[in-house]
């Protein structure tokens, strides 16, 4: 993809949320919504339920390090963490994890390596936001199910099939790198050096009940972060219930993993206004919670930033040759 289509993609998601605010948006309402917050409420979500999310999400990728025998703190971990976190704020969420690939190279760990520890991460958590969304609408009253939530239904459990055939099938993962890995490798000089045959063999490393035991725990930390936003709901008088709330979040999470936008700006929008809009509540209820979302984001992101930059970071010892 060159330049220009990328920033375009960056460009697309303000613009959407610019033709949302001004064809179908009472702007003023929103703000009245925004400007009777209570902040207890939103205290409580953002500094902490909030801080555990991250700390949670940080073990994640802690545990799946180890796994590929990268040996480091717990505190390096949660650094790296926030280091990826914060870069998706301009990039994607589905993809900002792979920064944290550049730093564990650097520090003498194969590209293989390197680059299948965020993505595992990424695996187990869009399993868990599909998983997530689809226990919300199993919870969800009967009396307010209709079409629309049926047709979201289905997409989960597509999805759902999908991951479970690329993690448990060996011929569907032998067929994927056939696939993938060629193309990685004109992107990567250095995964060249490598083949596909040691990249499979390495990515058969993660056992499936590792596999299981790690997307558990994604759905609980996945469901905790729906809560944070339950919280921010709250705090601004929006109705709706914790699992119409995860529901909703379920499918502005697997939107904003996509590189469409700046910080979710216009595409968690597009996501939001007609998922409310399915529970009764108007489009001004959606751009408001999106806001205070937006917000809690730029907050916590900025701090990641601000503690990458500012506290002493753990730098291993240069990887000897037989070093994974």
């Amino acid at each position: 993809m060159g330049t220009l289509a990328r920033w375009a993609l960056r460009a697309a998601g303000p613009l959407i949320l610019i033709g949302i605010l001004l064809f179908g948006v009472d702007f003023s309402r929103a703000l009245a919504l925004l400007l009777n917050v209570q902040l207890p409420l939103l205290i409580i979500s953002w500094f902490v339920v909030f801080p555990m999310v991250v700390i949670l999400r940080s073990l994640r990728w802690h545990i799946i390090a180890r796994i590929y025998d990268i040996r480091q703190p717990f505190s390096m971990s949660i650094l790296l963490y926030f280091l990826g976190f914060s870069a998706g704020f301009f990039i994607s969420d589905g993809i900002s994890a792979f920064v944290r690939s550049v730093f564990l190279n650097r520090d003498g760990y194969r590209w293989s390596v390197s680059l299948l520890t965020p993505f595992w991460e990424k695996t187990v958590e869009l399993i868990a936001i599909l998983l997530s969304g689809l226990i919300a609408f199993a919870a969800l009253p009967q009396l307010v199910l209709n079409r629309g939530l049926l047709y979201l239904a289905l997409i989960l459990g597509a999805g759902i099939t999908a991951s479970t055939a690329l993690l448990l099938s060996p011929g569907v993962q032998s067929w994927a790198f056939e696939r993938i890995f060629p193309w990685l490798a004109r992107r990567t000089s250095r995964l060249r050096q490598e083949s596909g045959a040691a990249l499979l063999a390495e990515f058969r490393r993660m056992r499936p009940r590792a596999v299981v035991g790690l997307t558990l725990f994604s759905i609980a930390t996945r469901l905790l972060y729906f809560y944070s936003l339950y919280l921010v709901g709250q705090a601004m008088g929006c109705p709706l219930s914790f699992w119409q709330v995860s529901l909703v979040m379920a499918f502005v999470s697997l939107v904003t993993m996509l590189p469409i936008g700046i910080g979710g700006i216009g595409s968690r929008d597009v996501v939001m206004i007609p998922t409310f809009h399915l529970f009764g509540q108007p489009a001004e209820q959606a751009v408001a919670f999106s806001f205070l979302i937006l917000l809690t984001n730029v907050i916590w992101r900025a701090l990641g930033a601000l503690a990458w930059t500012l506290l002493p970071r753990y730098l291993p010892a240069p990887a000897s040759e037989d070093t994974p």
